[in-house]
């Protein structure tokens, strides 16, 4: 997506990071569903532990990161891939998953559900729609926030952000260097330390610095989570200063 694109262009830039998160998004609402599901039919089956809930979610690491890095043209076997891949695994996502799995377990232990009830409720609970779920005052779960695909939004923008970014710097590198520049959408969503770093130039292969950090380009997994979840900056080829 990247090749052929006016790297100098902040509006094309911006333009593009936008797809790579759509489509990025796509494969992360996909991938949860599965999630979802997987934990749902071993907890049924008496056989869910937490090796298995982190295994099933760095497979929904792994796809996102490489919707992720494959729209951008970033190599998936690459460095950046993989900072992706360990900031994506690290995802609260399935800490809360297992906390719910954990309370309809409880509910269905002590209310004496069958095999069909206790399916029945771990569905329902780990519905896509659906969301957290904590005991009421009855015993029984109660579904708490927002639903579970709400969750893979800000994954889905970090790593669009990443891979774009990580992507244009590669691209400047192989074109000789030169410049670039940190670019934010320029509305009331960024945050204050990005809008200050709106414009700051670099040389590429450099590092900008964000809120007092060191970062190679919006997204990079080097940066705080505080810097980089969320983020929709990009970056830009720009001259010199």
């Amino acid at each position: 997506m990247l090749d052929g694109l006016d790297l100098a262009s902040p509006g094309g830039v911006l333009a593009a990071r936008a797809r790579v998160e759509h489509a990025t998004q796509a494969a992360a609402e996909r991938e949860l569903r599965a999630f979802l599901g997987t934990v749902a039919e071993a907890a049924a089956a008496g056989v869910l532990s937490w090796a298995v809930v982190e295994e099933a979610w760095a497979a929904v690491a792994g796809a996102v990161v490489a919707a992720g890095a494959g729209r951008a043209g970033l190599a998936e076997d690459g460095q950046a891939a993989g900072w992706l891949r360990d900031r994506a695994a690290g995802s609260g996502v399935p800490a809360v998953v297992f906390d719910t799995v954990s309370v309809v377990l409880a509910a269905g232990a002590a209310a004496g559900w069958g095999q069909a009830r206790l399916s029945d409720e771990l569905a329902a609970a780990l519905a896509p729609d659906g969301g957290p779920v904590q005991p009421g005052t009855d015993g029984l779960p109660v579904r708490v926030g927002a639903a579970w695909d709400t969750g893979t939004g800000g994954l889905s923008r970090s790593v669009a952000t990443a891979a774009v970014g990580a992507g244009v710097a590669a691209l400047l590198a192989a074109r000789g260097g030169g410049w670039m520049a940190w670019v934010t959408r320029r509305d009331d969503r960024v945050r204050a330390t990005h809008a200050a770093a709106d414009g700051q130039r670099i040389q590429v292969g450099g590092r900008f610095v964000v809120g007092g950090w060191a970062m190679s380009y919006p997204g990079d997994p080097a940066g705080p989570v505080w810097e980089t979840a969320g983020c929709r900056c990009v970056v830009v080829a720009t001259k010199a200063p």
